[in-house]
């Protein structure tokens, strides 16, 4: 492993970095915000579909290509849309840091709106530039560099949900719990201004920024930043290729975002407390998955992409029984350990195989318009479908956590058939000209 990473410090300091820029405001958007509604008495049925205001991170390959081709103040497009997005962010911390649920539930969804069209904004630009980073004719770096950024997303996301949670305990007393949960907000959104300064510093080109060409008239725009990226794709790999794709990338992780619209709720219900959460998820989940994260990029090497998705799904799948014992025993800490150890371990290797699957496929000319596509079209099954995990939870299984957790093992079903076929038919080429050494 050192002798694969040697001479790249500098690239893994970068990657992981970007992971962390990704994965931190998701805590805003998710684990808070699900805390902050249920204090306030929200319906888990609410609770869900209020996650419908992360639908930018379904639909932001639309304006992924405006960040491929545009850029502003003499800055490169990667760095200038970041620091446009992080600026967004903060503001919409700020904007959540002055609201009180209970009167201004409407006005919350739009300061979350707004931090997740940003972040999204951000994702687009973090996963072009984390591809473009990587040094080219160089796949084994392409697998460790989307472990490197899987394990800054978890630190980004983990830790700093796990720091909100303890701020909000250590508030707690000075006032209602409903009214400390926005001054946790505007605490962690001070991280926003050294985001932007990181950016601004880190990420400067190696060359000269050159002025791209824009081309006259809306329809050769639309030809030119829409179609093109996408036709690419499409005479590169086939369309049964793509249609393939789509539909793996969209089923592959179904179970995954029922479970995690619900979990935080989960915890909260039978009976952790704010710092156990902390402690026993967010920490222990960010040490394991950054301990195997980087494991698992070595092991997807060693035993193929589809492989690697395949062990990656089955076992993602399995270990959510382990939360329907945990609903069934009640506040256990050992096995509420031994589930987020498992869980994390599995979510890192699919995790780190399914990044890797995508990014290889995904031409250098157009990184953020490809990448985005298949990002989102993940998001959409999170945001489309997890929405309405917590109208399955009251309404179809009547409250019983454990057959949530089971329903959610069974969703990796489909997604596995149709990597088989994808695998089965050579639909993706197994050559260096894809990055997809071995089957």
């Amino acid at each position: 492993m050192v002798a694969l990473l040697r001479g790249h410090y500098r690239y893994i300091g970068k990657v992981l970095l970007l992971g962390c820029f990704s994965g931190y405001p998701q805590v805003f958007v998710f684990s808070l915000l699900t805390l902050w509604l249920k204090s306030a008495g929200v319906s888990k049925t609410a609770i869900g579909a209020i996650g419908m205001v992360t639908i930018f991170y379904a639909c932001n390959w639309l304006f992924a290509p405006l960040t491929d081709r545009y850029r502003g103040f003499a800055l490169d497009r990667r760095r200038f849309w970041m620091l446009v997005s992080q600026a967004l962010m903060l503001i919409a911390g700020v904007f959540l840091w002055r609201l009180d649920i209970r009167t201004q539930l409407d006005w919350v969804v739009v300061g979350v709106l707004l931090m997740a069209f940003a972040s999204a904004v951000q994702d687009v630009c973090i996963d072009a530039l984390r591809i473009e980073l990587t040094p080219p004719a160089r796949d084994d770096l392409l697998t460790i560099g989307a472990a490197l950024a899987v394990v800054g997303w978890n630190s980004g996301f983990y830790l700093g949900a796990a720091l909100g949670l303890h701020l909000f305990a250590a508030l707690q007393g000075s006032d209602a719990d409903l009214l400390l949960w926005p001054r946790v907000y505007g605490l962690l959104s001070l991280a926003f201004v050294a985001m932007m300064g990181l950016t601004l510093y880190l990420y400067r080109p190696d060359g000269k920024v050159t002025r791209q060409a824009r081309d006259s008239g809306t329809e050769k725009w639309f030809e030119t930043v829409l179609i093109r990226p996408f036709a690419a794709f499409v005479a590169r790999h086939g369309l049964n290729t793509f249609l393939l794709l789509i539909a793996f990338v969209f089923l592959f992780k179904l179970g995954e975002a029922f479970l995690g619209r619900m979990a935080m709720v989960f915890y909260k219900e039978i009976g952790f407390s704010e710092v156990q959460i902390a402690d026993y998820v967010k920490v222990v989940g960010w040490v394991v998955s950054s301990l195997f994260s980087l494991a698992s990029a070595f092991i997807a090497l060693r035993f193929g992409l589809v492989r690697g998705l395949m062990i990656g799904g089955i076992a993602m799948a399995a270990t959510n029984l382990l939360y329907a014992l945990l609903a069934l025993t009640g506040p256990n800490v050992a096995l509420l350990l031994v589930a987020v150890s498992a869980d994390q371990f599995t979510s890192s290797f699919a995790t780190v195989s399914f990044v890797t699957f995508i990014s290889a496929l995904c031409d250098r000319r157009y990184t953020a318009s490809q990448y985005a596509l298949f990002a989102s079209v993940g998001s959409g099954a999170r945001i489309l479908l997890a929405s309405s995990s917590g109208y399955v939870l009251e309404h179809w299984l009547g409250g019983r956590w454990e057959w949530f957790f089971v329903l959610t093992a069974v969703m990796v079903i489909p997604g596995l058939v149709l990597l088989w076929m994808i695998h089965a038919r050579s639909l993706v080429p197994d050559g260096r000209e894809h990055g997809l050494k071995r089957y």
